[in-house]
C-alpha cells in the first residue's frame, strides 16, 4: 500500500496514464528504502504465497470466469512459439462442488490449421476420467466420502447438462461444459 500512498500524495490516481508512467521509480525508490530484514521477511511470504494455492472457491470462480481465455491464450502462444496444434481438455470443480468439464480447439483459428474432428470418441472418456479423478481426490481427503458399501458402484452417476453456460459465449472452439 506504501506505493499507492505515496501516489496520492503526489496527487496520481490509480489506473491514470501518470501513474504508469511513474510506477518503476517509484517502487525503485521504495525499494532502496528496504532493510535486509524487511527482505528476508518478503522472500519468506513470496515463497510461502507461491507455494500454496488460492481457496478451492476462488479455484472455481477463476476456472469458470477465465478458463476459456486462459486455454486460448496457452494454445496461442504454443502456436506462435512452438508452431503446434493444441487441444485441450479441461475439467474442474464448480463453486456447488459439481464436477465440469470442456474440451478447447482453437486451431482452425490460430493458422493453416485445422479443428480436431472426432470430439465425440474422446468426449465420454475424458468425462469419465474427470469424475474419477475428482471423486478419489475426495475419498482421499475424507475416507469415508460416499461410502455406500462395496457393491456401490464406484464411479458418480454422471449428468451431463447440454447448452450455454451463462455468462458464456457460443464458441464453435469449445465443447458445451457438462456437469457430472
Amino acid at each position: 500500500m506504501e506505493i499507492q500512498d505515496n501516489f496520492q500524495q503526489w496527487g496520481i490516481w490509480s489506473g491514470s496514464q501518470a501513474m504508469i508512467g511513474e510506477y518503476q521509480k517509484t517502487v525503485g525508490r521504495l525499494m532502496k528504502k528496504i532493510t535486509l530484514e524487511e527482505m528476508e521477511e518478503a522472500k519468506h511470504i513470496s515463497r510461502k504465497w507461491n507455494d500454496t494455492h488460492p481457496l478451492p472457491e476462488v479455484q472455481a470462480e477463476v476456472a469458470e470466469k477465465k478458463g476459456q481465455q486462459f486455454t486460448r491464450e496457452y494454445a496461442e502462444h504454443m502456436w506462435k512459439q512452438c508452431g503446434t496444434q493444441v487441444v485441450v481438455m479441461v475439467a474442474w470443480k464448480d463453486q456447488n462442488g459439481k464436477v465440469m468439464a470442456s474440451m478447447h480447439d482453437f486451431n482452425d483459428d490460430l493458422g493453416p490449421g485445422a479443428a480436431f474432428p472426432d470430439w465425440e470418441g474422446i468426449e465420454d472418456k475424458w468425462l469419465r476420467y474427470a469424475s474419477d479423478v475428482f471423486r478419489a481426490r475426495e475419498v482421499g481427503d475424507d475416507e469415508d466420502a460416499n461410502d455406500e458399501g462395496e457393491d456401490a458402484d464406484p464411479r458418480p452417476r454422471m449428468k451431463v447438462k447440454k447448452g450455454k453456460k451463462k455468462g458464456r459465449t457460443n464458441n464453435p472452439n469449445t465443447t458445451p461444459i457438462k456437469g457430472l
